[in-house]
């Protein structure tokens, strides 16, 4: 990508107010893959290499009260699949591969004007074990059964403030300023043993029924869980098909929640129970329709504690228990038109409906009984639990995708995205109070209901035009492609004034030109 090299200038050249800024979040990315292939006999190798880097950067107009906050976020990972299959006869075959991995998160927030520089490392070096059986038992009957294995070390880099240390009285809430940064490392190593049955009860109906033990070891944390899932499909008619699903999957908690200095080791694995019940419908053989309405129940989430215990003359605290809980459900709909040789092209529209929620509690840091200058979290003085939406709920998400073919190796091609935004806690309508001996505002976010409204929902048009070239082994493609063509400022989040009563707009990317070139052999 080039659009963070580029967009200074545009912005720059937007007429505005001489007090009027603008922040706007541009994506800077890149990307690789490589794989090849190779059969020798009854033995099949692939080796599959794939990586990229993934960054958020702010850039900002010029503006005094733009230029107050700062904040980067970067996902980086890197992936090298070595695999191997072997087909044993024409029943059975045996596949295994092993891929070590490295993944990275960084995310930091400055203000000069607020004191704040915090920030966080994720550093996650791996390696992943696979081992799979699949063999056909009878006519009707297929029995696959597998081994998964990963294994490494996540490290932990922190700089963000203690929650439960607060300043001195008369201060109502603890001092976001007051980081401290932590450090630590945290071995895994999970591995699983499944199995599944692949029925086929007659020329119409197929079953999957599965089960999967894992294990759980990462740091500290050691659980073991049981899953049982399966999975049905129907073909009622040529044309019809119903299909449902059941599972139930679980996970460990995060390094964050689980550690021993921070968190809580006993903690319970992340559970979701999830059911699924959808129908297909082929109007031609190429108009397609599938329809899915889906629940997802999810139990054991982590959530603050004010629990408290004494061992030896040691105060020990709980931080995160899992009473947390949450939901979501909705319908998926996916009307395809599929291409064909010689047709003017292909398109489909996608459409999802649902609703996302969380149950949990926070901490209360205007409760003197909540804090550890007053005396630490006290088991009596718990917060109750609390039912919100979610940070990611979306109920509506729509995607409208076509691709023409025109003369002379032309293609034109659109996407239209329309999403809801996603919730949001407005801290305008918060207390705060105004510490005068730092000379700063101090906004108490727990006065304030979660998620109690919503950012400007998200829409954008990108129009893209390929000129193909066709050669005897290789292929190449010059294209343009125009992103946000109607030019909309779609709002990732807000930035707050110094007290907290007026907000400014962080922006998606405005209408942007891409010049690009493909090719493949």
């Amino acid at each position: 990508s080039y659009v963070d090299a580029i967009l200074p200038f545009a912005l720059d050249a937007i007429p505005r107010d001489e007090d009027e800024g603008t922040s706007t979040i541009v994506p800077v990315y890149w990307d690789y893959q490589f794989k090849a292939n190779r059969k020798v006999g009854r033995h099949t190798f692939d080796v599959f290499s794939f990586g990229s880097k993934d960054r958020f950067k702010l850039i900002q107009s010029e503006s005094e009260e733009n230029s107050a906050f700062n904040f980067g976020l970067q996902i980086e990972q890197h992936r090298l699949v070595l695999r191997h299959r072997l087909r044993l006869n024409s029943k059975t075959t045996i596949s295994s591969s092993v891929a070590p991995k490295l993944f990275k998160t960084i995310f930091r927030q400055e203000s000069e004007e607020l004191g704040l520089d915090t920030g966080f490392k994720l550093t996650v070096l791996g390696l992943d074990i696979k081992a799979l059986v699949e063999t056909q038992v009878l006519d009707w009957l297929t029995l696959a059964a597998g081994v998964d294995v990963d294994l490494g070390e996540a490290t932990v880099n922190l700089s963000f403030p203690i929650p439960t240390e607060l300043k001195r009285y008369p201060s109502p809430t603890f001092d976001f300023t007051n980081t401290k940064p932590f450090d630590e490392v945290a071995p895994f190593f999970s591995h699983s043993y499944w199995t599944e049955l692949i029925v086929q009860a007659g020329e119409k109906i197929k079953l999957i029924p599965g089960l999967r033990l894992q294990r759980f070891d990462v740091g500290a944390f050691q659980a073991f869980s049981v899953q049982p899932r399966i999975t049905g499909r129907w073909e009622v008619t040529d044309d019809t098909v119903l299909k449902a699903a059941f599972g139930i999957y679980d996970k460990a908690p995060e390094p964050r929640f689980a550690s021993t200095r921070t968190g809580n080791p006993n903690l319970l694995p992340l559970r979701a129970q999830q059911y699924v019940l959808g129908f297909e419908q082929s109007f031609t053989e190429l108009l397609q329709l599938d329809l899915q309405l889906f629940f997802n129940k999810r139990y054991h989430l982590p959530t603050t504690s004010n629990n408290v215990t004494y061992e030896n003359g040691q105060t020990k605290y709980e931080w995160y228990n899992s009473d947390g809980s949450g939901r979501a459900f909705g319908l998926e709909l996916l009307l395809r038109y599929l291409p064909e040789p010689n047709g003017w092209g292909y398109g489909w529209v996608s459409y999802t409906l649902s609703q996302s929620t969380v149950r949990d509690r926070r901490r209360d840091f205007s409760n003197p009984g909540n804090r550890r200058g007053g005396g630490g979290p006290q088991s009596q003085g718990q917060d109750e639990l609390e039912t919100y939406l979610s940070n990611f709920d979306q109920p509506h998400i729509l995607t409208v995708v076509g691709q023409f073919d025109l003369p002379w190796s032309l293609e034109l091609g659109f996407r239209f995205r329309y999403v809801s935004g996603n919730p949001t806690t407005d801290l305008r309508s918060a207390i705060n109070h105004l510490d005068l001996d730092e000379d700063e505002y101090i906004v108490d976010s727990n006065s304030v209901e979660r998620n109690s409204s919503r950012l400007p929902a998200f829409h954008q048009l990108d129009i893209r035009l390929d000129k193909n070239f066709t050669f005897d082994t290789w292929k190449f493609a010059f294209f343009i492609e125009v992103l946000n063509v109607y030019n909309t400022s779609n709002v990732e989040t807000f930035n707050y004034s110094y007290d907290y009563r007026q907000r400014s707009p962080f922006s998606l990317l405005p209408i942007v030109p891409v010049l690009g070139i493909q090719g493949s052999y």
